[in-house]
């Protein structure tokens, strides 16, 4: 025999004695927390391969500093980046967003680093 819930008596208990979707809502407000850090680590480890943790780890074995410019970084947000190659996905380090953006460029086109110098060369002088 399925038990009714309490909220919407036709519909089934899904627990607590609340339909589906009232305990979907109460679950997700009572565990928030864990569901971002669910999500979170689900993220790093479909897309790179590594645990939220590893990365962690990651960035504090680089002094919490972006890998590239040792500018500080946070832990969390949306100016801290985990560079990886785009062809074998292997993680390289944190960046910083500005820097993150920079690799980006190098790894599309690796010439545009001699672009740089050479434009530089050329206006070295004045």
């Amino acid at each position: 025999m399925t038990l009714v819930s309490k909220c919407h008596p036709p519909r089934p208990d899904k627990g607590h004695g609340m339909c589906n979707a009232c305990y979907q809502k109460w679950y997700r407000a009572n565990n928030l927390q864990k569901l971002r850090e669910d999500g979170r680590n689900k993220h790093f480890k479909t897309k790179y391969g590594i645990t939220a943790d590893e990365r962690d780890a990651l960035l504090e074995s680089q002094g919490n500093k972006c890998a590239l410019c040792l500018d500080p970084l946070l832990r969390t947000g949306p100016r801290t980046h985990l560079d990886h190659c785009h062809t074998t996905n292997t993680v390289r380090g944190v960046l910083c967003n500005r820097c993150n953006w920079h690799m980006e460029k190098v790894d599309s086109d690796p010439t545009i680093i001699d672009h740089i110098k050479k434009y530089k060369e050329r206006y070295a002088n004045g």
